[in-house]
Formats: structure tokens, sequence, C-alpha cells
């Protein structure tokens, strides 16, 4: 019997993590554990707001891990951009605010 309540999906990795601080960049070094440790493709990271998004993604990019961000506030353009991007493995990390 399935559990309909269930948020998890069958095939898919969760992975969730407090971390402690405000600032982006002091939660960013827990996030990079995950992503260098867990076996993974492509993960989405979701974030409390578009600016948060697109710094995460930013610093993703600048440790070495292809990211974008995208967000419901941001241009349709971008965001088909940015999700084009991962359906061609562009980028292994899309940083959001909401589900798709």
């Amino acid at each position: 019997e399935e559990n309909l309540q269930s948020a998890v999906l069958r095939g898919v990795l969760h992975f969730r993590k407090v971390v402690k601080g405000y600032h982006v960049r002091q939660k960013v070094p827990a996030l990079l554990e995950v992503l260098t440790t867990a076996t993974y493709r492509q993960a989405f990271v979701f974030c409390q707001d578009t600016d948060s998004a697109i710094q995460v993604a930013e610093l993703l990019n600048q440790s070495g891990i292809p990211a974008a961000s995208s967000s419901g506030r941001m241009e349709q353009a971008i965001r088909t951009q940015a999700f084009a991007g991962l359906k061609r493995f562009q980028y292994r990390v899309l940083c959001r605010t909401d589900l798709l």
C-alpha cells in the first residue's frame, strides 16, 4: 500500500541537513560536503528566496560544481534556459525557490 502523504519519491535520494547560521556563506560548506560525498547525477537545492538561490549557484560554480538558479520571480526565458542546461547536463545542480 502506497503512502500518499509521504513527500519521498521512489528512486530519488533526499538529503536534509539543518545548518546553523543565517548567511548563505555559513551554509554552503555543509552543502558542498553533501554534494562532494554523495553519489548523484544531478540535484535540486531548495533555497528560501531568489537572491539566496542565485548566490548559492554562484558559490557552487566557484567551487567547481556546475550550477544554475531558477525562481518564479525570474523571467521565464531565464528559467527555461536553466532547465534546458540541466537537461543537457550542462549543470549538475539547480538551485531553486519553488517546485517545478
